[in-house]
C-alpha cells in the first residue's frame, strides 16, 4: 500500500541518516575523550622502570 503523503520515504531516510550520523559522531567523540584520558595517564609517569637500579649499582647484568 502506497502512502498518499509525498516525501514521507525521503523524510524517513533523512531521519535514519541523521540518527546514524549522530551515533557515529558520538562514537568518535567518546574515542577521542578516551584517547586524551589515556595520554594524560601516560604523561604522569614519563618513563617506565624495567629494572631497579640505584646509584651504587656497578654490575651491568640487570640491564641484560
Amino acid at each position: 500500500m502506497k502512502d498518499s503523503r509525498p516525501g514521507t520515504s525521503k523524510s524517513a531516510m533523512l531521519f535514519v541518516a541523521a540518527g546514524l550520523g549522530s551515533a557515529v559522531a558520538a562514537f568518535l567523540f567518546a574515542a577521542l575523550l578516551t584517547n586524551i584520558f589515556d595520554r594524560k595517564q601516560e604523561a604522569k609517569n614519563p618513563y617506565v622502570r624495567l629494572v631497579e637500579v640505584s646509584e651504587e649499582t656497578t654490575d651491568s647484568a640487570p640491564w641484560g
